[in-house]
């Protein structure tokens, strides 16, 4: 249960955050987490807040960055986060990619890859964290709407990634980052491809989900409701033809 404060005001994203992750029961036996970073803000805030949460005393942290080479200053983002990470004394992997990347989902299939290779090479249990927010879960929803996918499609983000992908953030909002960043001085870069209007994500991030939110407010959280209720009433179907496969195969024969 999220703590209040006097007065009824709302605990700041660090205590809630820590709430969260104690509940989740996501670090039951970990003892290590591997936290994608790209260095921007969403990113850099989840380093911030696995690090002074107090729920990870006890667990080793290592940033996997991904080199993408999709900019020519891209290898100066790595230097610098190198950097913060040696000043956090945080490990910090680096995989730099042999060519630019071409498309969103060759960069996420390589970061994936590069996640697992770095956590399966930690020493005892070991899980895998990124920066997903409520936002980036309403925008996936929106894409997918728009691509006509049906109730599968509509779950979108997932919290957990079986078996060793979690995504902490997935409740939080992105302006609630913006304001702890500025609260704590949290450093973190921006990168210009993330204005690039030609990536579909892009375009929905910054011209059609705010458009849609101006005409129908609230609409993003909306989105966000329907992929909950899109993932528990997949849940049920599953369970409900699970049960009926079940007494088929348990039935008498028919002659």
């Amino acid at each position: 249960m999220t703590r209040t404060r006097r007065g009824g005001r709302q605990p700041t994203l660090d205590v809630r955050f820590a709430d969260h992750l104690s509940a989740s029961g996501w670090l039951d036996g970990t003892a290590s987490i591997v936290v994608g970073v790209s260095g921007g803000i969403d990113s850099m805030v989840l380093l911030h807040l696995l690090r002074s949460g107090g729920v990870c005393d006890s667990v080793a942290i290592h940033v996997a960055h991904v080199d993408h080479r999709m900019r020519p200053d891209s290898g100066d983002d790595a230097e610098w986060l190198a950097e913060i990470c040696a000043d956090w004394s945080v490990g910090f992997h680096l995989r730099t990619a042999s060519r630019p990347v071409a498309g969103e989902a060759q960069g996420r299939k390589l970061r994936y890859e590069f996640f697992e290779e770095v956590r399966s090479g930690l020493e005892g249990h070991a899980v895998t964290m990124t920066a997903h927010t409520a936002d980036d879960q309403a925008e996936t929803v929106l894409f997918r709407i728009a691509r006509g996918s049906g109730p599968r499609g509509l779950r979108a983000i997932h919290a957990v990634r079986p078996p060793f992908v979690f995504r902490p953030l997935l409740p939080f909002w992105r302006h609630e980052l913006i304001a702890c960043a500025a609260e704590h001085g949290i450093p973190h870069r921006d990168d210009p491809s993330n204005l690039d209007p030609r990536w579909a994500r892009n375009h929905l991030r910054h011209a059609v989900l705010p458009a849609l939110e101006e005409a129908v407010p609230g609409a993003a959280a909306a989105l966000v409701a329907l992929a909950d209720t899109s993932r528990l009433q997949s849940a049920a179907l599953d369970e409900l033809l699970d049960e009926r496969i079940a007494a088929l195969s348990t039935a008498p024969p028919v002659h």
